[in-house]
This record gives structure tokens, C-alpha cells and sequence, in this order.
């Protein structure tokens, strides 16, 4: 049995009495080996990417002993509740592609039919993520429609502000905005093609209707060939996101696109989004949510994430009770190589550290993604064994006596043991609410 030490960022962690104060905790049944804990930030190996983001402060948790629990069936009484505060996605949500060429430059690259062709791979993938609880039913595209101004007034000449603008108000009288929860935005020309692609929602008045609609930019890199490609059109996948309102998850190192468990950071694949991010979305019914709170012992079965069963739980979260403003909490969840999940490192349960929602940082620091993986090795990588969680291993923060034991695989899934400070009752904690 391997047995992981782990260190991690905390916020808030300042009241002595809550941090200080541990449980009492049984004996383990057999001696175990354990590197000691780390308390230090690790330092980046040589030729690591400089990070990007910071949570403060910077302190680090050990990880440290391996303690026994007593197993017990769930009942189901502790309360399933939003994880994050966020608007539903539900039901069909149609996009139009606006496709927009330079004044200077009438090259058409594909036509419109190819990027509705694009949208039989995205309806699929997103309706796979949602459970078939959304769809991009109604969804099509437009154009080409010309610009009234050059590549060099956007771009080089300071106009970039109007490029969006110009561009729907080409398209306005081929589309009916309103009809359509979002807007991918696509040009022509070299130029435009050295700009990243992004999504964000945006408030926009089109056609008379203020609101906020879901709005990308796709350079052509993120376009061009992608219909081709086994894994489909990644990147829009990925921006597609930010439109629906998910933020990057990530490592613990300071990157925004590290971690192979969720489209939300790395786009390399077309992998499901973690659980935290569709409970966002309203995509986890409650009764597929266990929430334990401190005197919870309790055996129970984790259920993939991606194409599960209808049994077992999708997410357990473990409220952790520093003080923190919005919440602060861990998610475990269960990730087979199955469906858009096929491409992933391994078969495992994967815990993050969530602390919503964004918290801004001095420039030139970005704000640190909300879930972070819980990487046991602190080796500046993920997708290894130091985050994947399997038979045998066990989880223990010791700060706030929680201990996750990973007991056996089911055909889809995993049972797992979970204590949280065993020796006292169950309190109540506050908890975000949709």
C-alpha cells in the first residue's frame, strides 16, 4: 500500500482554535510507511514555467498519517447542495457561428456548411457532459461577411475594440440574436491568427434584447483542420466553457492548463469537465451529491463521471471549515476511461481543493482557479500516480482529521471509506447555495 504525504495551499486557515486542534484518532491496525509532511511551498525544478497565479497566503498542509475507519452504508441524510454558485444550463442553448472576413482580405476557408458540420461533434460532446440535460439543438452558421475595415485598422492601428461589434453588425441581418444563447466569432487573415481563441459571458444589446449571451473568439488555428481530428475541435470545446461560465481548473503549481482531468484546463483532449464545474452548471441532480460533514463515518460507492450508472454517487464533497468568505471544500470524484473520458492517464478518484470563487491577485499574478488537483508528489506534473487516487491508497489531511480510503473498484467506479473527525457530532456547516 502506498501511502501519500501531501501538502497543499490553504486560505483563511488564521483562527488558532481551527487550525490547531486535531481529533483523537485510532491506532493503525498495521505499520505503514510515510515520508514526513511537507510544509513548504515545493521549489519549481529547473525549467518550469514561471506561475501564473498565487493563492495567499502561502501556506502548505501536511499530509501525513494513515488512520482505519470503521465502515457504514450511507443513508443519504446529510444535505446535497449546489457546490458553486452559478446560472443552470439547461435545455437547448443554440449557438451561431458568425464567420467575418477583412476588408483587404476575401478569402473564404471553408464554408458555412463546414462549421455546421462542427456542431455534430460539439452537440454530442456537450450532451454526453451534461447527462442530456442540455443541447445545442437549433444551433448553425453564417457568413462570410465583410468587414468594413482592414487587418492593419483592427489590429495594428488600436481599433481591436471594434472588431466584435463590426462583426455582428455585419451578420445582423442574417441573424435573429436572440434566438441563440451564443455567438462563436470567427475571421479571416493571418493577423488574427496569432491571437489566442477566448470565451467569456458577455452583455451585449443585439436586436433590441440586453442580456448576456456566450461569446468565443476563434483564430483559425482552433478551427481550420479540427473537424478532422480524433479528438474534435478541442479548443472550441475549452472556450465554449469560459461562454457557459466555467473558469480554469488547474495543479497546484501556479498553471492554468496542467491538469488532464478537465477540458477546462488541458484542451489536448476532449475529456468531461470535473464535477465541481458541472455542478456549477446544475448538471448534478442532489441526490448523485453526498456532502459529509465533521462526525461522518461513512462506506459508499463513487460513480464514474463520465457515462455512469444510476446508482452511486457522482461527487462527495467534504466542506473544510477554515473560515474561508465562500466556502472551502474538497471534491472527490471517480474517473474512468470511458466515453469522452477515454484518453485519460488512468483509472482513479480524483480529489480537488475548491475555494470559490476567484481571487484576485496583484498584477501581473492571475487569480488562481477555483479547484485545484491535489497532487500528493508535488512533482510540478499531473496525470501521474501523486493525483490519482487507487485501491489501497489513502487520503489523510490531518489539520482537519479527514481521511478518504479508495477500498475496491465496482464495474464502473469505486467504494470508498471516508472519516471526518470521527469522535465528534455532525455540524452543520454553512454551504453555497444556487
Amino acid at each position: 500500500m502506498r501511502t501519500h504525504t501531501f501538502a497543499m495551499f490553504i486560505v483563511g486557515c488564521l483562527v488558532v482554535s481551527v487550525c490547531a486542534t486535531l481529533a483523537v484518532l485510532p491506532p493503525r491496525p498495521v505499520p505503514l510507511t510515510t515520508r514526513p509532511p511537507a510544509f513548504s511551498t515545493p521549489k519549481a525544478p529547473a525549467g518550469a514555467p514561471a506561475a501564473l497565479w498565487q493563492r495567499e497566503p502561502p501556506e502548505r498542509r501536511g499530509i501525513e498519517a494513515v488512520i482505519p475507519v470503521e465502515g457504514k452504508e450511507s443513508s443519504g441524510a446529510f444535505p446535497a447542495v449546489a457546490m458553486a454558485a452559478g446560472e443552470p444550463i439547461l435545455g437547448p442553448q443554440p449557438w451561431v457561428t458568425v464567420l467575418c472576413k477583412f476588408a483587404d482580405d476575401p478569402s473564404e476557408l471553408q464554408p458555412p456548411a463546414y462549421f455546421e458540420t462542427m456542431y455534430d461533434d460539439l452537440a454530442s460532446y456537450w450532451a454526453e457532459l451534461s447527462y442530456d440535460q442540455m443541447s445545442l439543438a437549433g444551433s448553425t452558421a453564417v457568413g462570410w461577411f465583410t468587414l468594413p475595415e482592414t487587418q492593419a485598422y483592427y489590429i495594428l492601428d488600436g481599433h481591436i475594440s471594434e472588431l466584435r461589434p463590426d462583426c455582428l453588425a455585419e451578420a445582423d441581418p442574417s441573424v435573429y440574436y436572440p434566438d441563440f444563447y451564443g455567438v462563436n466569432m470567427v475571421y479571416n487573415g493571418s493577423l488574427a491568427n496569432t491571437w489566442a481563441a477566448s470565451g467569456a459571458p458577455t452583455p451585449l444589446t443585439l436586436d433590441g434584447v440586453t442580456r448576456t449571451w456566450g461569446t468565443t473568439f476563434l483564430p483559425i488555428w482552433s478551427w481550420r483542420d479540427c473537424v478532422y481530428e480524433p479528438a474534435g475541435c478541442t479548443t472550441i470545446k475549452h472556450e465554449m466553457g469560459h461562454a457557459f461560465g466555467l473558469p480554469h481548473s488547474a495543479g497546484m503549481y501556479g498553471q492554468q492548463y496542467d491538469s488532464p482531468w478537465d477540458i477546462m484546463s488541458n484542451s489536448e483532449h476532449d475529456q468531461h469537465t470535473i464535477a465541481f464545474h458541472k455542478d456549477m452548471l446544475g448538471w448534478l441532480p442532489g441526490d448523485r451529491k453526498l456532502v459529509l460533514l465533521p462526525g461522518s463515518v461513512v462506506t459508499t460507492t463513487l460513480e464514474r463521471l463520465a457515462l455512469p450508472t444510476a446508482e452511486g454517487y457522482l461527487v462527495v464533497q467534504l466542506p473544510i471549515p477554515d473560515g474561508a468568505e465562500d466556502g472551502h471544500f474538497y471534491t472527490l470524484e471517480a474517473r474512468r476511461r470511458v466515453g469522452r473520458d477515454l484518453d485519460l492517464p488512468g483509472d482513479a478518484v480524483i480529489i480537488h481543493d475548491v475555494l470559490p470563487p476567484f481571487r484576485p491577485q496583484p498584477p501581473p499574478t492571475l487569480p488562481a482557479p477555483p479547484a485545484l488537483v491535489v497532487d500528493a508528489d508535488d512533482n510540478f506534473q499531473l496525470g501521474d500516480e501523486g493525483d490519482m487516487w487507487t485501491v489501497g491508497e489513502v487520503f489523510v489531511d490531518a489539520t482537519y482529521a479527514i481521511t478518504v480510503t479508495v477500498l475496491s473498484t465496482t464495474t464502473t467506479g469505486y467504494r470508498i471509506a471516508i472519516a471526518y473527525r470521527p469522535a465528534e457530532s455532525a455540524v452543520f456547516l454553512p454551504l453555497l447555495s444556487r
